[in-house]
């Protein structure tokens, strides 16, 4: 029902770990593949002793990068869905039951894609901020794709359940104008998610998060050191942005603007974080322009992300009076 795929390249210290600790999810449901991208052999060596009839290792005939080898994940995928999880992250063993439950009952609903919680693991107690409880529910795409929660889709490969064969279809048939775009070989997760809800709607999982976060290791994610430098850049996050409004807009108003006020959200806290050649204020006036020329609505676009950033800050008050503590050891 659920393939549980890791895309990896020269990890193998990682890797091991991460699929013997998913190999200890009691159930039958589940396969755990492995797609590696290394040219030598040091990951198949290192796997080579697992026995377990549920894990396959696929080694891809050259490096093909994060995009190609995400590719590879779907296409090599047997589950009725497949989740891609970065090798450096945890599994949260309690959540796969509800999981395969929700895909079991998929049949009565067109669940193109399962949204769940990403928690983040301490360094050194497991500790996890809980996520919104009693949260499931069934979307229509054009439901999900303005929900809060699709946001998380933008930047983070972990915690996102593809329909299988709708993914590999995709892959087949839909992807070709979107292979060079920026926004695809960075985040072409994003672009299979989106994709994907015009063949039928979200499940948004967010009673227990499915993927506990450890610390990043971006070792090895980007092999050319000078598009992983562009990774957090301001340049490139623009692109992206640009990359969104044209594959967004025949989407109504309401999506249009609420996926340009996450984007703008996203770059002035966390590009602007890592890429200190440009300030805010130069980065919103170039911003303004690239909304403005493909947005014949942007002013709303604009509005948005003030809502969004107020609606943000008021909510860091009201965390701060109440003395909100969201940790909770598991």
């Amino acid at each position: 029902m659920l393939t549980i795929a890791f895309p990896t390249y020269k990890r193998p210290h990682r890797i091991i770990d991460a699929v013997n600790d998913t190999l200890k999810i009691d159930s039958n449901d589940i396969e755990v593949i492995v797609c590696d991208n290394n040219e030598d052999y040091k990951t198949r060596d290192i796997l080579s002793n697992i026995k377990d009839k549920r894990f396959k290792y696929y080694k891809n005939e050259k490096n093909l990068g994060f995009c190609g080898n995400f590719k590879s994940c779907i296409m090599n995928a047997k589950g009725e869905f497949v989740l891609i999880i970065s090798d450096e992250d945890r599994i949260n063993h309690d959540a796969i039951p509800d999981m395969l439950n929700i895909i079991n009952r998929g049949g009565q609903q067109e669940i193109s894609e399962i949204i769940s919680g990403v928690a983040y693991i301490e360094e050194h107690d497991r500790y996890y901020v809980a996520p919104p409880k009693n949260k499931n529910q069934f979307l229509p795409a054009n439901s999900a794709k303005k929900h809060p929660l699709y946001k998380l889709l933008r930047s983070y490969v972990s915690g996102f359940l593809f329909n299988t064969k709708i993914a590999q279809s995709i892959y087949t048939n839909h992807i070709k104008p979107f292979e060079n775009s920026e926004v695809y070989f960075y985040y072409p997760f994003w672009i299979i998610g989106w994709l994907g809800l015009n063949y039928g709607g979200l499940y948004t999982y967010n009673s227990k998060p499915l993927i506990f976060k450890n610390n990043n290791d971006s070792n090895g994610y980007v092999e050319d050191t000078t598009k992983a430098n562009k990774l957090f850049s301001f340049d490139s996050e623009l692109k992206c942005l640009e990359d969104r409004i044209n594959l967004t807009r025949n989407d109504k108003l309401l999506i249009q603007s609420s996926i340009d006020a996450n984007n703008i959200y996203y770059i002035k806290y966390t590009t602007l974080k890592y890429d200190k050649t440009i300030n805010w204020e130069q980065a919103f006036i170039k911003i303004k322009a690239a909304i403005k020329a493909g947005r014949k609505h942007y002013k709303l676009s604009i509005m948005h992300f003030y809502f969004i950033n107020y609606l943000n800050k008021l909510k860091s008050i009201i965390k701060k009076i109440i003395k909100y503590k969201p940790r909770y050891k598991i």
